[in-house]
Protein backbone atom coordinates (compact mmCIF):
# COMPACT_ATOMS: atom_id res chain seq x y z
CA UNK A 1 0.00 0.00 0.00
CA UNK A 2 1.06 3.73 -0.97
CA UNK A 3 1.15 6.09 2.44
CA UNK A 4 -0.26 8.88 0.22
CA UNK A 5 -3.12 6.68 -0.47
CA UNK A 6 -4.32 4.88 2.09
CA UNK A 7 -6.31 1.53 1.34
CA UNK A 8 -5.56 1.29 -1.98
CA UNK A 9 -3.20 -0.93 -3.79
CA UNK A 10 -1.74 -0.44 -7.65
CA UNK A 11 -1.65 -2.96 -9.98
CA UNK A 12 1.13 -3.80 -12.61
CA UNK A 13 -0.98 -3.26 -16.12
CA UNK A 14 0.52 -3.98 -19.42
CA UNK A 15 -0.82 -3.12 -23.24
CA UNK A 16 0.49 -4.45 -26.08
CA UNK A 17 -0.53 -5.16 -30.11
CA UNK A 18 0.33 -7.80 -31.76
CA UNK A 19 0.27 -8.13 -35.40
CA UNK A 20 2.17 -10.09 -38.16
CA UNK A 21 4.80 -11.09 -34.78
CA UNK A 22 5.50 -7.69 -33.82
CA UNK A 23 5.11 -6.63 -30.27
CA UNK A 24 4.04 -2.96 -29.95
CA UNK A 25 3.87 -1.76 -26.62
CA UNK A 26 0.60 0.92 -26.03
CA UNK A 27 -0.24 3.90 -23.81
CA UNK A 28 -4.21 3.54 -24.21
CA UNK A 29 -6.55 0.88 -25.16
CA UNK A 30 -9.95 2.49 -26.24
CA UNK A 31 -13.14 0.90 -27.76
CA UNK A 32 -11.69 1.03 -31.59
CA UNK A 33 -8.33 2.23 -31.61
CA UNK A 34 -4.92 1.97 -29.94
CA UNK A 35 -2.52 4.21 -29.26
CA UNK A 36 1.46 3.17 -29.44
CA UNK A 37 4.00 4.37 -26.69
CA UNK A 38 6.33 4.80 -29.53
CA UNK A 39 5.35 6.37 -33.26
CA UNK A 40 5.59 2.54 -35.73
CA UNK A 41 4.40 1.61 -38.96
CA UNK A 42 1.30 -1.15 -38.01
CA UNK A 43 0.35 -2.49 -40.98
CA UNK A 44 -3.68 -3.29 -41.45
CA UNK A 45 -4.39 -6.33 -41.34
CA UNK A 46 -5.57 -9.44 -38.32
CA UNK A 47 -3.72 -8.31 -34.36
CA UNK A 48 -4.36 -9.24 -30.78
CA UNK A 49 -5.06 -6.39 -28.31
CA UNK A 50 -3.24 -7.54 -25.42
CA UNK A 51 -4.00 -6.22 -21.77
CA UNK A 52 -2.31 -8.28 -18.96
CA UNK A 53 -3.19 -7.05 -15.25
CA UNK A 54 -0.86 -8.72 -13.09
CA UNK A 55 -0.26 -11.75 -15.23
CA UNK A 56 -4.21 -12.35 -15.98
CA UNK A 57 -4.55 -11.84 -19.68
CA UNK A 58 -7.06 -10.17 -21.93
CA UNK A 59 -7.03 -11.07 -25.36
CA UNK A 60 -9.09 -9.09 -28.00
CA UNK A 61 -8.55 -9.99 -32.03
CA UNK A 62 -8.93 -6.92 -33.88
CA UNK A 63 -8.79 -6.08 -37.72
CA UNK A 64 -5.91 -3.02 -38.01
CA UNK A 65 -7.32 -0.41 -40.36
CA UNK A 66 -5.44 1.33 -43.23
CA UNK A 67 -4.33 4.61 -41.92
CA UNK A 68 -3.15 7.51 -43.73
CA UNK A 69 -0.53 8.18 -41.45
CA UNK A 70 1.97 5.64 -42.11
CA UNK A 71 3.58 6.25 -38.31
CA UNK A 72 0.76 7.52 -36.36
CA UNK A 73 0.66 6.56 -32.42
CA UNK A 74 -2.89 6.53 -33.16
CA UNK A 75 -4.09 2.89 -34.39
CA UNK A 76 -7.70 2.44 -35.46
CA UNK A 77 -9.21 -1.14 -35.55
CA UNK A 78 -12.58 -2.44 -35.86
CA UNK A 79 -13.38 -5.75 -33.89
CA UNK A 80 -12.53 -9.03 -35.58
Amino acid sequence: MSASSPGRMSKIVELWLESCGQRYSLSEVGPDFVVLRKSAAVPSGPATVVIDIEGQLKQSLVQVLPTDNARSLHIPFSRA
